[in-house]
């Protein structure tokens, strides 16, 4: 099984940040109602935010369409075996 590359953590740590900026920003909005936000991902973005969604506790829901390739060992967080032991999310 590969390794998590440090780049990819980097990567990874990166996206998390976003994202989490990402929806504290959306909360700020008066027409978006946090409490019902969910994701959206298409290949990559379906590929790499299992995980982050994992420990994201504010999204509801999300779609993941046409993940699950590892670019030749360029996603390695994106295996589940090496990451889903230690992701955590309460349940909704």
């Amino acid at each position: 099984m590969p390794q998590p590359t440090k780049t990819g953590t980097a990567v990874d740590a990166a996206l998390a940040t976003e994202l989490g900026r990402t929806i504290d920003y959306l909360a700020t909005r008066p027409e978006v109602d946090a409490g019902k936000l969910g994701f959206y991902g298409f290949s990559m973005g379906s590929s790499r935010f299992p995980v982050l969604l994992a420990v994201e506790k504010r999204l509801g829901a999300a779609v993941l369409y046409s993940g699950g390739i590892d670019l030749f060992g360029a996603l390695p967080l994106a295996n589940s075996r090496s990451t889903i032991s230690r992701a955590s999310r309460s349940p909704c």
